[in-house]
């Protein structure tokens, strides 16, 4: 499943308005990657070093940014997979 055909989601809850800092941070993220919360913790739980250092949200080139989709893609397609 693309990023792009994440795009209409139903079951992605983003700022739900409760907890600190830290659940404001995966709300932002799973809103701007179109996760949901088991896919964010799969992402969270098996993702390595290098590959989360690159779906943080910064000011980076195009091909940082390829990446990073490329990334989440892959990882969604093992989680539906398991």
């Amino acid at each position: 499943m693309t990023r792009l055909e994440r795009k209409n989601r139903t079951d992605i809850e983003t700022f739900k308005g409760r907890g600190g800092i830290n659940d404001v941070i995966d709300d932002f993220m799973k809103g701007l990657w179109r996760i949901n919360d088991d896919e964010y913790d799969y992402i969270a739980e098996f993702a390595t070093d290098d590959e989360l250092q690159i779906l943080l949200p910064e000011l980076k080139s195009f091909n940082d940014k390829r990446k990073a989709i490329n990334v989440v893609n892959k990882l969604i397609i093992e989680f539906r997979n398991k």
